[in-house]
């Protein structure tokens, strides 16, 4: 199948507008691209992910969004965007 004369303008054309909108949320500071070093959340040995939380209880990661979504389930934060969970409030495995 023969690409369309578009498809490359259209390509270009996203490109530019996604280039765009991370320039004005990095702009903003409601996103940054790269956190500053020493600042992810996986630099942070104290805190686990979603997923890995969820093996720790034992369940599936979409049952513990169910749960924060309810205000159920283990304390968790937000860092740098990132929701993760304290190692000190869940189970030892």
């Amino acid at each position: 199948m023969m690409p369309h004369p578009l498809d490359s303008f259209v390509d270009h054309l996203v490109t530019l507008v996604a280039d765009r909108v991370l320039e004005r949320l990095e702009r903003s500071g409601r996103f940054a691209a790269t956190p500053p070093p020493g600042t992810a959340p996986y630099d942070d040995p104290n805190y686990v992910t979603t997923r890995q939380a969820a093996g720790m209880l034992g369940i599936t990661k979409r049952q513990l969004d169910e749960l924060r979504r309810q205000g159920r389930g283990p304390q968790w934060v937000m860092l740098n965007g990132c929701i993760r969970y304290p190692l000190s409030t869940l189970p030892d495995r």
